[in-house]
């Protein structure tokens, strides 16, 4: 759903220090500003399609959304979330198809910028140029973190690491929760399995649930759980 030209400018949103255009000068923000596009999309929404060769990348202003991959036996699973400042799109810029689908998780704002507009300040502009080669290795650097973390042995540590992951989308140890279905799916496991590592992580004191959707994380503490103590090795399932 487009969104009025006319809405928060560039400088002012608060989603610019994590912006992929945030170390343009004023000026170029302002001759860029009437060439993106605002879009909104709500929970489920498939916003970027696997395989696509898009011809703009849409940036993530407000909410997340969970990264989709199809696997080679044609089922689509999700492999990761991007959060505030994360771009689906970027290896159009490339000329390259996305490797994965964006689903919005919560309603999300984005802004939807061309690629010819890209490569155009890009040729004038080596530091953006730079930045843009950036984006395109954190994107894949983000999805490697993510299934790094499915590989940590036991499904309470691999909740524990994808909250420390979802406080990183989030830039704040206060976390929008997934549903425990969501996060199941992401993790293979089941929901009920989901709410006994939750349990069991609310009894170690490294998180506190605030709301229905939202806890708060101690981040020292969830890495501290994954490191191996001497002696002791951790269970294929620990819940």
């Amino acid at each position: 759903m487009p969104m009025p030209k006319s809405a928060l400018s560039c400088m002012e949103c608060a989603t610019r220090p994590a912006c992929l255009l945030n170390l343009l000068g004023e000026d170029e923000m302002r001759r860029l500003q009437p060439l993106i596009e605002r879009r909104r999309f709500h929970h489920g929404d498939r916003f970027s399609l696997e395989g696509d060769t898009p011809r703009s990348v849409r940036l993530l202003k407000i909410g997340y959304a969970f990264g989709y991959r199809r696997g080679l036996d044609g089922q689509e699973r999700p492999i990761g979330v991007i959060g505030r400042g994360g771009v689906f799109g970027i290896f159009g810029y490339l000329g390259q198809p996305n490797q994965i689908s964006g689903i919005a998780a919560t309603s999300i704002r984005v802004c939807e910028i061309p690629h010819d507009v890209l490569r155009r300040t890009a040729a004038t502009n080596p530091v953006f140029a730079e930045q843009l080669s950036s984006a395109v290795v954190s994107t894949f650097g983000l999805m490697a973190s993510w299934s790094e973390g499915m590989r940590v042995r036991g499904l309470v540590n691999q909740l524990a690491y994808a909250l420390v992951l979802l406080s990183q989308v989030h830039r704040s140890n206060t976390i929008d929760l997934p549903t425990h279905t969501a996060l199941a799916e992401l993790l293979g496991t089941t929901r009920e399995t989901v709410a006994r590592a939750f349990s069991t992580l609310k009894s170690e004191g490294s998180l506190q649930l605030l709301e229905r959707r939202k806890c708060g994380i101690d981040r020292d503490a969830l890495l501290a759980r994954l490191q191996p103590r001497a002696g002791v090795e951790a269970p294929a399932e620990a819940v």
